[in-house]
């Protein structure tokens, strides 16, 4: 499947059947079970020996039995066509039965990543507490008389409330060195509130670029798109046992589609494709689409330097809920902006973009836009 798959990408040509010859062919459980998986015919000819037919056939056409290679393709015999059983939804099923092991390691780290959070946020609270420490160190050393060494706690008046306030203390310290402990408690807590509160937006961060890989996975159409997925966490440090087989692989291009009017859209397979085509292939004002706040393609119209129609647009919205976790919704909610208005933060995870100027469009894809946008 990965290698018709490469096939497919490369020639830009949709494969309608697969022929195949040698010994491997005369297992019929093995042909059916290679058309289900392709989801296309496989033919095998009626002389499985093509190697050696193919020799005499040169042969033949070197001393005159034929006149011409037409001649030797007319003599090809079907022995059998295997059509695909499998229905669209037992090969999506086998294709999550594949994916599952990678589903499960991303929900593990997206499951760790938001416990972490959780915890982040509240330690969070805890240090915004720290104000009562600095309170405390206050009235401590404006009470230092009241205070003896060995005493384990003191109440005093709180000047700004007029209200007692009881403050707990280490009996092996004096009353200026207790004050001075609630101090350093203090600057440690505000230390901690300043780094807790950048943990908090890296977290959040690495949240949503998680949210869009585990869509990544659950929308991969092949092995090879799950094999670049693989890639990818690991380029970012989540695999760090994985091994690419085919270091020669080359990467997927992105979807292309024509629109009514007859512009290029273009569409992003994965994160680093989204990454390579909003950051380095798009320019100025080509025009960018996104489902707002929700795992998604980066889609985009190559102006070509002119104005784009609405036609254009509304066909290149839809195509963003089509590709992203909101596909199936109505009156979904795009975000677009021209490709200029858009940047990436420095050691921002791939995919992750950020924009200010923008228009917000709703849309509900109509059923055979795809297709029909495919075949322009």
């Amino acid at each position: 499947a990965d290698v018709m798959d490469a096939m497919t990408r490369d020639s830009g040509i949709p494969l309608s059947q697969m022929r195949a010859d040698g010994g491997a062919s005369a297992n019929g459980f093995l042909m059916q079970f290679q058309a289900d998986v392709l989801g296309i015919p496989v033919v095998r000819p009626a002389v499985t020996e093509t190697t050696a037919m193919g020799a005499a056939y040169l042969a033949g056409l070197a001393v005159g039995v034929w006149e011409s290679r037409e001649q030797v393709a007319a003599l090809w015999r079907t022995d059998r066509i295997f059509q695909p059983q499998w229905s669209e939804d037992q090969r999506a099923e086998r294709l999550r039965q594949k994916s599952r092991e990678l589903y499960k390691a991303v929900h593990n780290m997206y499951d760790r990543a938001v416990r972490k959070q959780a915890a982040r946020k509240e330690e969070l609270s805890q240090s915004a507490k720290a104000d009562t420490l600095r309170l405390y160190g206050e009235l401590l050393q404006a009470n230092l008389w009241a205070i003896h060494k060995g005493d384990r706690q003191v109440t005093v008046q709180n000047y700004y409330t007029g209200e007692d306030v009881t403050i707990r203390l280490d009996p092996r310290l004096g009353g200026n060195e207790n004050a001075q402990k609630y101090f350093r408690d203090y600057k440690k807590k505000q230390t901690a509130h300043a780094m807790l509160q950048k943990l908090l937006v890296e977290g959040e961060a690495e949240i949503e670029y998680l949210r869009t890989v585990l869509y990544e996975v659950e929308s991969a159409p092949g092995e090879m798109a799950l094999n670049e997925i693989r890639a990818e966490l690991k380029s970012q440090g989540y695999l760090k046992y994985y091994k690419q087989r085919d270091r020669k692989q080359k990467p997927a291009d992105f979807l292309r589609y024509t629109s009514s009017d007859g512009f290029e859209i273009l569409v992003g397979r994965n994160n680093l494709q989204n990454d390579k085509l909003t950051l380095h292939t798009a320019r100025g004002k080509d025009l960018w689409f996104h489902v707002q706040k929700a795992p998604g393609s980066h889609c985009v119209v190559m102006s070509r330097g002119e104005d784009i129609p609405d036609t254009t647009k509304q066909e290149a919205a839809e195509l963003a809920v089509l590709h992203s976790s909101q596909n199936g919704g109505a009156k979904v909610a795009v975000d677009t902006t021209e490709v200029k208005n858009i940047w990436k933060a420095n050691g921002a995870k791939p995919g992750m973009v950020l924009y200010e100027v923008y228009t917000t469009v709703y849309v509900t894809p109509r059923e055979g836009l795809e297709e029909q946008l495919k075949k322009r």
